[in-house]
């Protein structure tokens, strides 16, 4: 599914179902997702019958059969029409109840229900979050709440001076223990994943032309200009003048020497 995706949400309702709810048979003409989030039910989706449980996402195609009964749940459905790309996932497949996933359903409930000025934008906006967190939500899994607050802060102070003391403050973990955390989570030290996103802004920077080199190095976060072009050729290959006159040569000729 790497095809960008146009979607526009037809419906949607979080619901509490008691054992008195049952859905009639009927054909489906929308795509359709079910989140299970509590208690249990039985889908028949094209004659099939599938028992599904909390953690469990339910998929309806366009044009499928579907009927559907509960002995007591709790679930959220979105009913949705595909524009463009294509959008295909198994009838049952299970999902990871995430922090992220809980926030997102909940913001999106909150702009549905309101419907205020351009609120089906901001929901389709969301909803193509919320998809991306039930299908990649396992391989967040593995992440760590400290790890990833250290990152987004690097990410958003990268022209400021980071040092781990301050890192460590910041998550509220000794000092040796977070660079080692750090560490065994991204395979990297620290320092070397500031150097990182640190020289990929500055590629950005470069490519945009606007700015002299000093001063890409200074917005960057490094006082030294000369430590600045060390570390971008280290991680590069090239200096930051050889980058800017590659860049600069392919976008006059097509070709980068």
């Amino acid at each position: 599914m790497k095809e960008l995706l146009n979607v526009e949400v037809k419906y949607f309702v979080h619901k509490v179902c008691s054992p008195a709810w049952r859905l009639e048979e009927n054909k489906f003409l929308l795509h359709g997702l079910v989140l299970v989030l509590d208690g249990k039910a039985c889908y028949r989706i094209n004659q099939q019958e599938y028992q599904v449980t909390a953690g469990d996402l339910v998929y309806v195609r366009p044009g499928d059969r579907r009927a559907a009964t509960t002995t007591g749940m709790t679930c959220a459905a979105i009913d949705f029409v595909v524009h463009k790309g294509q959008f295909e996932l198994p009838v049952v497949s299970r999902f990871v109840w995430t922090q992220e996933l809980d926030r997102l359903l909940r913001e999106f409930e909150y702009e549905w229900l309101e419907e205020k000025s351009g609120y089906q934008l901001k929901c389709g906006a969301l909803f193509l979050l919320v998809l991306h967190t039930l299908l990649y939500g396992r391989e967040l899994t593995g992440t760590n709440m400290h790890v990833e607050k250290i990152k987004r802060y690097i990410v958003e102070h990268l022209a400021e001076p980071i040092s781990l003391k301050s890192l460590a403050a910041l998550v509220g973990l000794n000092q040796v223990y977070c660079g080692a955390l750090f560490r065994k989570t991204q395979g990297m030290t620290i320092a070397e994943y500031i150097n990182r996103m640190r020289v990929g802004r500055a590629v950005t920077l470069l490519e945009e032309g606007a700015h002299r080199i000093s001063d890409i190095a200074y917005m960057c976060g490094y006082n030294d200009v000369y430590y600045f072009s060390a570390t971008f050729k280290r991680l590069m290959g090239v200096s930051p003048s050889k980058y800017r006159s590659q860049v600069a040569n392919f976008s006059t000729t097509g070709t980068k020497q």
